[in-house]
């Protein structure tokens, strides 16, 4: 193997071993302040997981899917991911004050992450490697994640009052969870 492919991936593994530990240190953070979390410090840190992970990528997804390790599902995820930051963003921008709005939204597009997630899970179970890349690690690990992902959609679409702060500890867990799943799959690659 070339320098150039070496430095490539140790600049991989760098990227997945410091994106997990932030997003597991910042999945904690936001279970110990579920309540103001929500509107604050959830949607920063969902934007900046989502658009984090989702940029990395999309930018590393054809040299990944080229050694076997990733498939369409992956890029899927992607760009539902970063579309979803996108529209936080914009909403934070522009100072739109509909909570409950942007909570049935913001659900909705987790839902369809999730079933992503899930449908990448049982992809990776049956061809018995995970199939992640970056993002990537044990196929239970990702069934997880996306099993949260849809749970807190569900509860923020049926409750947007009550449920944001439920939204909030499930949105930490599967930050934790996301962030793990980086550091499995970061350290379970060879090279």
């Amino acid at each position: 193997m070339s320098n150039r492919g070496r430095s490539g991936k140790t600049v991989e593994k760098i990227l997945g071993i410091v994106l997990g530990i932030v997003l597991v240190i910042g999945g904690i953070f936001v279970l110990a302040n579920p309540a103001d979390a929500y509107k604050g410090i959830v949607v920063w840190t969902l934007i900046a997981a989502l658009l984090i992970t989702s940029l990395v990528n999309i930018f590393t997804w054809d040299s990944r899917r080229k050694m076997g390790e990733t498939d369409g599902w992956d890029l899927a995820f992607s760009i539902v991911a970063l579309l979803v930051a996108l529209f936080l963003i914009g909403s934070v921008a522009t100072n739109y004050d509909a909570a409950d709005t942007i909570t049935i939204i913001l659900m909705a597009g987790l839902i369809v992450l999730g079933v992503i997630r899930i449908a990448m899970a049982v992809m990776a179970q049956r061809a018995n490697k995970a199939l992640a890349g970056l993002v990537g690690g044990d196929w239970k690990v990702m069934l997880c994640a996306g099993i949260l992902l849809v749970i807190a959609g569900i509860i923020g679409i049926a409750k947007p009052f009550a449920a944001q702060s439920v939204v909030g500890i499930i949105i930490g867990i599967t930050i934790i969870a996301l962030g793990a799943e980086m550091l499995i799959g970061t350290f379970a690659r060879k090279g």
